[in-house]
């Protein structure tokens, strides 16, 4: 690990994953899932999303051995749920007691509220992780992972499954006409050498803990990898997802041109906006032209 590093760690805890898989949890997953929620393991927590807005926190207390799950005061404008505790714009509720019914009838009320909340490159961000989940080249399996000094927070990550070996990519999105495409090639390697410090590989802390959270993502009945398709040392790529951006643009150019003078391989690729499936590394391309 480089001095630029820091620990990293996802999965949930014993107690977390016997509750969240058990009757009170799994009526909460069930929940998310209906409402197609995108839920994310943190380092002994977890986030139920949509789009770029967490609508839940969910941990453990172990002093209390009881789950607490958190939401911004924001979202409750609709929701009755604004008596719940909390400091300043964090309100907290018990899930081991009715605040945790009143929460998941509340949901709806939430999902309508946070709307104004999300930008159009949440919506991206969205569809892209829903249509990247089962069958597909590319499978998501975290989003918005931040680590390093200083710190360095990539958008999506997913593994290649259908290359000869398999890779992990980190993905950055660009939406239509994106000024900053000319310098997302720098932004990219950062990604990479968060995941891969040295070039040796990926980083055997993340591999370890991404096969933990894959395998407890199963558990609960989320979609996810293949565990063993994530291994230390293997490869790690940069992809740019360009989602509806125009092919033509002289911007994108030197994004390309810069991509290709970098020392570790950064590739490009165009998202559908009716089927924002991520392409195979078949069709991703470099130096303006498909590789």
């Amino acid at each position: 690990m480089t001095e630029s590093s820091t620990p990293f760690a996802r999965g949930l805890s014993r107690e977390l994953l016997a509750w969240a898989i058990g009757a009170e949890g799994r009526t909460l997953i069930d929940a998310f899932r209906e409402h197609g929620l995108d839920v994310r393991l943190r380092g002994d927590y977890f986030n139920a999303y949509r789009a770029n807005c967490s609508v839940a926190k969910v941990s453990w207390l172990r002093r209390k051995k009881r789950p607490r799950l958190e939401i911004h005061r924001k979202y409750l404008i609709d929701a009755p749920l604004l008596s719940a505790k909390g400091r300043g714009d964090s309100v907290g509720l018990d899930l081991s007691t009715t605040d945790a019914e009143a929460y998941r009838s509340s949901l709806p009320a939430i999902l309508g509220a946070i709307k104004k909340h999300i930008g159009e490159e949440g919506r991206w961000e969205q569809r892209t992780i829903e249509s990247n989940l089962v069958g597909t080249p590319l499978l998501v399996i975290d989003r918005q992972i931040v680590n390093g000094r200083p710190r360095v927070e990539l958008d999506i990550l997913a593994v290649a499954v259908t290359a000869d070996k398999p890779a992990l990519v980190a993905i950055e999105l660009k939406r239509d006409l994106d000024n900053r495409i000319q310098h997302v090639a720098a932004q990219a390697l950062k990604y990479v050498k968060m995941l891969d410090p040295d070039g040796a590989g990926l980083r055997a802390d993340i591999a370890s803990s991404y096969r933990t959270v894959c395998q407890q993502l199963r558990d609960l009945g989320l979609n996810a990898c293949a565990p063993d398709f994530i291994q230390s040392g293997m490869p790690v790529v940069g992809l740019v997802a360009l989602a509806n951006y125009n092919s033509k643009s002289r911007l994108l150019d030197r994004a390309i041109e810069a991509a290709r003078l970098l020392d570790r391989p950064i590739r490009f690729c165009h998202l559908d906006g009716d089927d924002p499936r991520l392409p195979a590394p078949s069709e991703w391309f470099s130096e303006n032209s498909r590789v």
